[in-house]
């Protein structure tokens, strides 16, 4: 990631894939601990079940892709977006 800082706004750490896109798989997150300096955004299989976990690392990122974890049959959903903002911003009140 060094080696790009210079030339991205952001990274999106994601669960490898042989394939182009996302994978909708999480990973263990804690391995994005030493990041510090980077900008980057997470994704893998993040959702209303796992986010506030995510949120428990403290870890240094900025923000979600979240992708799969909000949709229904290939569609954004409303209601599970909500869910998650809804967890997020209460997350950041009890901080």
């Amino acid at each position: 990631m060094n080696k790009y800082k210079g030339f991205v706004d952001l990274f999106i750490i994601d669960t490898p894939s042989v394939s182009y896109g996302g994978t909708g798989q999480t990973y263990d997150w804690t391995i994005l601990k030493h990041i510090k300096d980077i900008p980057y955004l997470i994704a893998g299989g993040i959702n209303s079940e796992n986010i506030q976990t995510v949120n428990q690392l403290k870890l240094s990122h900025q923000g979600y892709d979240l992708a799969s974890g909000i949709e229904v049959n290939g569609r954004k959903d409303i209601e599970k977006m909500t869910a998650i903002v809804n967890i997020v911003k209460g997350d950041r009140d009890n901080e």
